[in-house]
């Protein structure tokens, strides 16, 4: 099983032998405050009292992308609250499943992943240029 996402100049394959989802966004300047009311009023709360509250809402934002995409649904998931996400332990418990999520550290982007298992996960980085010959 694979799933994509690209933003910016990153693109993300994430494989493995059961679902998994993958969502990647850059940090790029929007206005997140329209945006950020899809979410509840604790994540809303998180996102107005951080620090850097444009990252926040993108970390939140990948989290709920890589849950819907790891499940094949929508993202309309996030208006449904028919989930509970923990921040602290970072799981999700979604019809009688428990799933993790893990944010990847990638400067100015926010990446996370969703899959029942990702204890075992590795991370590889490839550049383009490193492959591709150029004319």
């Amino acid at each position: 099983m694979f799933n994509l996402s690209h933003s910016g100049k990153k693109v993300v394959l994430a494989t493995g032998n059961i679902p998994l989802g993958v969502d990647i966004e850059e940090n790029k300047e929007i206005n997140y405050l329209e945006l950020m009311t899809v979410f509840g009023h604790e994540e809303q709360e998180m996102i107005t009292a951080s620090v850097s509250p444009l990252e926040t809402f993108y970390y939140l934002w990948t989290v709920h992308e890589a849950f819907a995409k790891e499940e094949g649904i929508g993202i309309s998931i996030i208006k449904q609250k028919n989930y509970r996400m923990d921040y602290i332990s970072e799981t999700i418990r979604y019809q009688n499943k428990l799933l993790h999520f893990r944010s990847i550290p990638l400067p100015g982007y926010s990446l996370n992943l969703c899959a029942e298992e990702i204890s075992n996960m590795q991370t590889i980085e490839l550049k383009v240029d490193s492959f591709v010959k150029h004319r």
